[in-house]
Parts: structure tokens; sequence; C-alpha cells
């Protein structure tokens, strides 16, 4: 709360010297709002960003889910199944096949993690952005 009532103050303070200012920093801030919720819904799940944001047809966003499950449950049926039977693959010795199973389907399951953190990227790049044309039109409208 602190935040934002200090990004409202300097937006009031910088509108009581410049009264054209509030006109850039509502366009900003509608395009920070937009960004926002853009993130917001790309964020909880790639599923609801690939269905809402690209529009794809409920049939291939139901093989995207189903694609999902499966590669999800394919890594922890294999760790489970190698937690069991711990010790016939250690006598056996069968442990580094186990081993680079399951780095292989642990592999193919981050691949949805860093599309998560590349969307957390471009957020942050769309935030600065936002920021930095909030600070040129007011150096921009002060120096008029």
């Amino acid at each position: 709360m602190a935040t934002f009532s200090g990004v409202i103050g300097g937006i009031l303070l910088i509108t009581i010297v410049i009264p054209w200012f509030i006109l850039g920093a509502f366009v900003v801030g509608i395009l920070y709002a937009y960004s926002a919720a853009f993130y917001r819904s790309s964020a909880r799940e790639l599923k609801v960003f690939f269905k809402h944001i690209l529009i794809i047809d409920n049939k291939l966003f139901r093989i995207i889910q189903r694609l999902d499950a499966v590669l999800r449950s394919s890594l922890y049926s294999h760790f489970s199944e190698s937690l069991s039977g711990l010790a016939t693959i250690r006598a056996y010795g069968e442990a580094k096949r186990f081993r680079s199973d399951n780095e292989r389907f642990i592999d193919v399951e981050n691949r949805a993690y860093w599309l998560t953190v590349v969307n957390q990227v471009c957020f942050c790049v769309e935030k600065a952005f936002s920021q930095s044309l909030m600070v040129l039109k007011a150096m921009a409208w002060s120096q008029a």
C-alpha cells in the first residue's frame, strides 16, 4: 500500500506543477494495466494463456491439456516406480539408466517452467518501459 500511495502522490505532485502530465500518466496507466492483466492471465497457467490470448480452438486446447497431464504423470509414475523398486534397481545395477530416464522426464517437464520464467521477464521489461515513459513525459513537459 505504501508503494501505491507513493506512486499516486508522485503523479499528483507532478500534475500540480505540469497539468498536461495527467494525460500521459493516464495513457501509461492504461498500458500498464493491460500488460499486468496479460501477465496475470498468462502466469496462472500456460494453458489459460494459450486459450485466451492466442484464441486456440477448444479441441486444440484439450490436446494441450492432455499432453501436459501425460508429461506430468509420466514423470511422477517413473519417480514412484523408481522409489518402490529401489532395492531391485540397485541389485541389478540399473541405477544409472533410471537416473538418466528420470533426468529426461524432468527436462521435458521443465519446458513449461522456462516459459513461465520468460513470461515473468517480459512483464518486468514492460513494467520498466512504462516507468521510463512516465519519467520521459515528466522531463519533456517540464522543459516546455
